[in-house]
């Protein structure tokens, strides 16, 4: 039964966010802190001290350098400048961030913590936000970003405020706000990808707009945003010659702001994404291991960028529709807030699992296997909290969450010479989650500030496999506690230390019958993570050095084989590193702006039991379980390197703007370079090191109207976004080819 949640009382605790922002904001703190979706900073508002970036990651707004953790934000215009269209591109401004994705299924990596479960009912642990709202469906992550105010990155276990299955991090995306100032916005991208190396020349359209009026001053405001993307497709048949893999998505968001008191404010929010693409399995054989090499007269798609359907029909549709209601009350000691969030999502995708054109002779022998998938989710969520002012020295933040999600998949072989096909996956699931949390500060002098924080949850999963009449509930409750202490050396330097821990609940056994011990349950992860750092800031520069260590137990793993899978529990994880970020002003014009991760360690101390796919090709069978070119039902992984992991990441973005009699002109471009990663588990799939070019300049007259020029990914890199493998061979899908264009935007 859905239960709204009411105002808990106070816990203790605080916790902080902080290290590599990049958005550039009012450089006053705000008088009243928001809570975690409250009037954003606007993202073109230029700071004129560095030091004083405000981020909300603590449920309020508040000066990056005091609070104690890692952050990365960037603004719309960052995003923009960086070639950042989609969550596969965040990696090339973050730091420590690897995009993955397992057909409709996006699998985010933050410092090296991810998942393998794409099973209905799998949460990532880098839990995701939309305006305050929490997603647990990761194919929300596949669509392309819109009316983005802001995304924050938070780095490391978010145990207490954004507990929700955190265990490796959270992404904060915020939308913008309706205004009681007119504004529109709009922009049109024309592009072009180039078809250099194994790419289709294909034209790219990207439409999008937003405006925003009062209705009544001072009393009703509202804004619709909308947006479109276009392209036939940027790969080439290897059968035709001709392009594939096209796309085509829509999407709208409307929202209602109503303001009745100066101490009372709601928001209506509403939106709907269609999003029909051929490109979701249009993947390629990796080093051309396909069951097509059994069959003479097979092609088969063996490079990045190439496609060779065996179903004319191959496509991913998806469509996800929702809204949420806010309410904010000032109540003098605070911010009484109430966030309700409902989601639909629903997905419909064919793709062939052998990456080549066959002879019939393939399916007929159920060797090459057409694959058809029919997903949905629904998810309500209640979440009500109350964020303090300054209560002398303690301030804190305290409240109640209620989540609820309901779904399933249907799987069916879809032959052509079988009409409608045949079943072979039928799931369903149920998750109910209540949580209560708080975390308080204390400032225990000017210098020394201390937090701490505790979140108590409990989830209810149900699980159930309608193909062999089975269901199973397990309940799993957690106490996740946070400690920090930030201690000011200057008014320019903060040091800080961060306890904190994470947990992602775990899963049924009804769902796991191909596991090597039949139906066992998948038990919950569980991070515990140190953290320490040291934040300089003056006017025109900022660097901000953090050092983690995590223990990682019972990382849950999904193995794939033909049809079916299973998820299993691996042995202790350890994973250490740094982080870096600077932002320099070099002129009034000039900024630079750099970030840096280095994970030496993220590997399985002890993984007896992995399971994967061997390049072992039988006649009748395909590619049999196993490693490398030894057969076997599981292996020893102990002491391998987590995939999506890669040792270094960094970028680097110089900005320039300079005004001028008419308007503003301004230019970018953004290096960034990611280190050797495994792609799955036995290292069949491996991405090399490679280093990307994005770049844009315009200039924007007087009257709101701006021209300018882009190009992205211009190295020409394919690096993998995703890839997987089954008795049919190992997969990729490459990152979007490099592409140029033109942009005319205009906004008043």
């Amino acid at each position: 039964m859905i239960r709204n949640a009411f105002l808990a009382g106070a816990s203790l605790f605080v916790l902080s966010v902080a290290a590599e922002a990049q958005a550039q904001v009012p450089a006053t703190e705000p008088e009243q802190p928001s809570t975690s979706t409250g009037e954003e900073p606007n993202e073109e508002a230029v700071s004129q001290d560095l030091g004083e970036i405000v981020v909300t990651a603590q449920r309020r707004s508040e000066r990056l350098q005091d609070v104690p953790i890692t952050v990365t934000t960037i603004s719309t215009v960052e995003l923009r400048n960086a070639g950042v269209t989609a969550a596969r591109n965040l990696q090339n401004v973050v730091s420590g961030f690897n995009f993955s994705a397992f057909g409709t299924s996006p699998q985010p990596s933050i410092r090296g913590v991810s998942t393998t479960n794409s099973r209905p009912g799998a949460e990532n642990p880098n839990a995701l936000y939309i305006d305050g709202i929490y997603f647990g469906a990761q194919p929300v992550l596949a669509n392309d970003f819109g009316d983005i105010e802001r995304i924050e990155v938070l780095k490391g276990p978010q145990g207490t405020l954004f507990g929700r299955n955190a265990t490796g991090g959270a992404i904060q995306i915020f939308t913008r706000q309706p205004s009681f100032t007119p504004q529109m916005d709009f922009t049109l991208e024309g592009g072009f990808y180039t078809g250099s190396g194994e790419s289709h020349t294909a034209e790219h359209l990207n439409m999008r707009a937003f405006v925003t009026t009062p209705l009544v001053d001072d009393l009703l405001a509202v804004s619709f945003s909308g947006g479109y993307n276009y392209t036939p497709g940027y790969y080439t048949n290897v059968l035709s010659g001709e392009g594939d893999g096209g796309v085509s998505q829509l999407s709208a968001r409307g929202k209602v702001l109503f303001t009745p008191t100066s101490s009372l404010k709601m928001t209506l929010s509403g939106y709907f994404i269609n999003n029909r693409s051929h490109e979701m399995f249009t993947e390629f054989a990796v080093n051309g291991l396909s069951v097509g090499l059994l069959f003479p007269g097979s092609a088969i798609a063996s490079k990045p960028w190439q496609t060779a359907p065996g179903d004319a029909f191959t496509k991913g549709d998806t469509e996800i529709y929702g809204g949420s209601a806010k309410i904010e009350l000032d109540v003098g000691a605070g911010t009484l807030s109430s966030l309700t969030g409902y989601n639909n999502l629903e997905i419909s995708s064919l793709g062939p699992f052998y990456a080549a054109a066959v002879p019939d002779l393939c399916r007929l022998q159920f060797i090459c296997i057409d694959y058809g998938l029919l997903f949905s989710t629904e998810e309500f969520s209640q979440e009500v909290n109350f964020a303090s002012r300054d209560l002398g020295i303690f301030r804190f933040v305290t409240g109640l969450f209620y989540y609820k999600a309901n779904g399933g998949a249907i799987g069916s072989i879809l032959e052509q010479f079988i009409p409608g096909g045949f079943r072979v996956q039928d799931d369903t699931f149920r998750t109910s989650s209540y949580a209560a949390y708080g975390e308080g500060t204390i400032e225990a002098s000017d210098a020394l500030s201390l937090t701490a924080g505790v979140r108590c949850s409990r989830d209810i999963i149900e699980n159930g496999n309608r193909l062999i009449a089975i269901e199973g509930k397990n309940t799993f409750n957690s106490f996740i506690p946070r400690l920090s202490v930030l201690y000011k050396l200057t008014p320019d330097v903060n040091i800080y230390a961060t306890y904190s821990q994470g947990f992602k609940s775990g899963i049924s056994g009804a769902v796991n019958f191909a596991a090597p011990v039949q139906f066992e349950p998948v038990r919950p992860e569980k991070i515990t993570a140190y953290e320490a750092g040291i934040k300089y800031a003056t006017r025109n520069f900022v660097f901000n050095l953090s050092a983690f260590y995590y223990d990682y137990k019972n990382k849950q793993e999904q193995s794939f084989f033909g049809t079916t899978n299973f998820t299993t529990n691996t042995g202790p994880v350890k994973i250490y590193g740094i982080d870096l970020d600077a932002n320099i002003r070099l002129t009034p014009e000039l900024t630079l702006t750099g970030t840096f991760s280095w994970l030496p360690k993220a590997e399985y101390q002890n993984f007896p039991n992995a399971s994967g796919t061997s390049t072992i090709l039988v006649p009748g069978v395909g590619y049999i379980p196993g490693i490398g070119n030894i057969p076997g039902a599981t292996f020893d992984a102990t002491g391998t390197r987590l995939i999506r992991s890669p040792e270094i990441t960094t970028a680097a973005t110089m900005s320039y703007r300079k005004a001028t009699n008419s308007g503003e002109f301004d230019a970018s471009a953004t290096v960034t370079y990611t280190s050797r990663t495994a792609i799955e588990i036995t290292r069949a799939i491996v991405q090399d090191p490679y280093a990307t070019l994005a770049a844009q300049a315009g200039f924007r007259f007087d009257s709101g109207l701006r021209i300018g020029i882009y190009g992205r990914n211009l190295t020409n890199k394919d690096y993998l976004v995703g890839g997987f493998s089954t008795s049919g061979g190992f997969f990729g899908t490459p990152t979007p080819p490099r592409e140029v264009g033109i942009s005319l935007g205009y906004k008043y």
